[in-house]
């Protein structure tokens, strides 16, 4: 009875092992970000109309300035000069509004440099 009753808590002890490695997530609220998000509101604008732009930082951070493109012809628009307050990469979250001008209708981007994955974020939106 001994030796099974060790097997038995050795299965369990196992098991609770298993459960607590493959849900540490969940049971911490810690995620693990892979690379930087971009929201933009709203989404749907006039021509002039100011957007807000949310940049979540990926753990490697993002370069500085944001650049706004037209989608069609990926004709640049226009940069911010900084996206958040560090030299010249951001670790945090940050919000930054951009006046759209007189730009023409159609779909248009943000994109950052994320440095996590060594390329661009883009986020679209559309001026009617």
């Amino acid at each position: 009875m001994e030796k099974s009753s060790r097997i038995l808590m050795g299965a369990i002890f196992i098991l609770v092992i298993a459960l607590v490695s493959f849900n540490y997530n969940s049971l911490t609220g810690e995620v693990i970000k892979s690379k930087t998000s971009i929201s933009i509101t709203p989404d749907v604008i006039n021509p002039g109309q100011k957007i807000y732009v949310t940049v979540d930082p990926g753990p490697k951070g993002v370069y500085k300035r944001a650049c706004f493109y037209q989608a069609e012809d990926n004709l640049r628009k226009g940069c911010t000069y900084r996206v958040c307050g560090g030299s010249y990469k951001c670790l945090e979250t940050s919000t930054f509004s951009f006046s759209t001008h007189a730009w023409e209708p159609g779909i248009h981007y943000v994109k950052i440099f994320d440095y996590g994955i060594d390329d661009y974020v883009k986020a679209y939106f559309t001026i009617t």
